[in-house]
């Protein structure tokens, strides 16, 4: 196979570490499949004192090579709501480094404007195009006259569109009937994520609570916290949650209102490695939010074997079933019967460990390369 560009827009950041991280981990496992893989990694920042500035570099990344450009402007929200100039920066230093030859797939993660781009790049090399879907929020944009007919173009030229679950398949489809969409689920680590028989790791008289996210909407920390706050009070346990990520609902954290059983951790950002060590330090997983196109934080507990509270919304019900969870409405009452109920059930960890295998990054690498091949197309 000739030459892979994997383009990304959505790049984890010093104020947001968590962005875009498992469009890098997709892209660091087919870089080690053993195909001519460039990861082409593009960055638009705030920069209050330059008109416009590009830097780009180039580097191995596992048997490929990782393609950084950096935009910098004070008019950097314009570069970004206007495809046509990062495709004329993109393609630019493409040719400069000489990666525009033998090129064979262009592969977009998230339609915009990723996706506008590396469909026009797909056509300047005579390409075949991909596109990833990860976008939520993706039914908003195409709902702006200016860009439905752009997005929809865009979809439809994809040879493939990927999504990661069956909701944002029909998303899509609700926005372009005729786009080619297919499901990978996203990757889970094992390298990190892994299960432990959870009774050598119970404490006597304690129930441990885990939820992980970057705690801005659409996520909802008060309805775990309220929640865990009433379940506390009607129990004799210890109980401990462990508050992992940043953001701005952390900060609504009162410990004065307490009951004396329970206990809240808040940890910041961690490590993968140091998440996978605390989710199989807990007996469950709670996992609230308004919306949700995946959850990688629900399928890397699941992966630990860990039972998990869900809200019963996106595609969350693609992931919980009766023997790994529970899933609920967004209110306070359902999330505490929620967690009465996941607490008086007895789970088999092994078997929600095992149910977790369609998230290895070798059933990605080899559904992705599936799709690579001429033969499936």
């Amino acid at each position: 196979m000739n030459r892979i560009l994997f383009l990304s827009f959505w790049n984890p950041t010093q104020a947001n570490p968590g962005k875009g991280v498992f469009i890098h981990e997709q892209a660091f496992y087919l870089a080690t499949s053993n195909i001519n893989f460039v990861f082409v990694v593009v960055n638009i920042v705030n920069s209050k004192n330059k008109l416009l500035k590009i830097t780009s570099d180039i580097s191995d990344f596992e048997q490929g090579k990782k393609l950084r450009i950096t935009i910098s402007s004070a008019l950097w929200k314009v570069i970004y709501q206007l495809p046509a100039i990062s495709t004329f920066i993109v393609w630019r230093e493409i040719k400069r480094i000489s990666l525009h030859q033998n090129v064979d797939i262009v592969h977009s993660n998230v339609v915009f404007p990723c996706g506008i781009v590396g469909a026009a790049i797909s056509k300047k090399v005579n390409a075949r195009f991909f596109i990833s879907e990860h976008w939520s929020k993706v039914k908003n944009l195409a709902s702006n006259p200016f860009w439905r007919q752009k997005i929809v173009n865009t979809y439809h030229s994809a040879e493939h569109v990927i999504c990661v679950s069956e909701w944002l398949k029909d998303t899509v489809l609700s926005i372009a009937p005729n786009a080619k969409v297919d499901i990978v689920p996203n990757i889970v680590s094992s390298k990190f994520f892994y299960p432990k028989d959870r009774q050598d790791n119970r404490i006597e008289g304690c129930i441990s609570f885990c939820c992980i996210a970057s705690w801005q909407l659409p996520k909802r920390l008060d309805l775990i916290l309220k929640s865990i706050n009433e379940f506390a009070k009607s129990r004799t346990e210890h109980i401990i949650l462990n508050v992992v990520g940043e953001g701005e609902q952390v900060s609504s954290i009162c410990y004065d209102d307490l009951p004396s059983n329970l206990e809240i951790i808040k940890h910041g950002y961690l490590t993968k490695s140091k998440i996978g060590d605390t989710l199989r330090n807990s007996d469950y997983f709670m996992h609230a939010s308004e919306i949700e196109t995946f959850s990688i934080v629900v399928a890397e507990a699941l992966t630990c074997g860990i039972p998990v509270i869900a809200s019963n919304v996106g595609a969350l019900p693609s992931l919980i079933n009766k023997d790994n969870g529970v899933l609920c409405e967004n209110s306070v009452d359902a999330w505490i019967e929620a967690l009465i109920i996941i607490t008086s059930k007895d789970f088999s960890n092994e078997i929600i460990a095992d149910g977790s295998k369609k998230f290895s990054n070798q059933h990605f690498i080899n559904s992705v390369l599936q799709l690579y091949s001429k033969e499936y197309s």
